[in-house]
């Protein structure tokens, strides 16, 4: 019992360790910085304007492909009728239908 009083009271003299402001500072940076990244990924990407610049230029090819095919099939649909219509007024066969 005395041996476990002797161990316990051997504690009572330490005095806790300051850290240095140095330490405390970088600490506390790193703190910061690990805490950003966490938060908001995708506004690290956004800061390279290389990254900025190539996802703006996927979105203009993008809608640049979807407004030409649209146009183009459109064209296309135009035709088709015309020439089903052609073809039935050709043998007189009407349709209520418009193809």
């Amino acid at each position: 019992m005395k041996d476990i009083e002797a161990i316990l009271n051997s504690a009572d003299g330490i005095t806790p360790a300051d850290p240095t402001p140095f330490f405390t500072t970088r600490t506390q940076a790193r703190l910061d910085v690990a805490l950003d990244k966490k938060t908001m990924p995708w506004l690290f990407a956004a800061k390279r304007p290389v990254w900025v610049a190539a996802v703006l230029l996927v979105c203009l090819v993008a809608n640049v492909v979807i407004i030409k095919s649209a146009t183009t099939n459109s064209i296309d649909n135009n035709s088709k009728t015309t020439e089903v219509n052609g073809m039935a007024s050709e043998f007189n066969f009407i349709s209520g239908y418009s193809y």
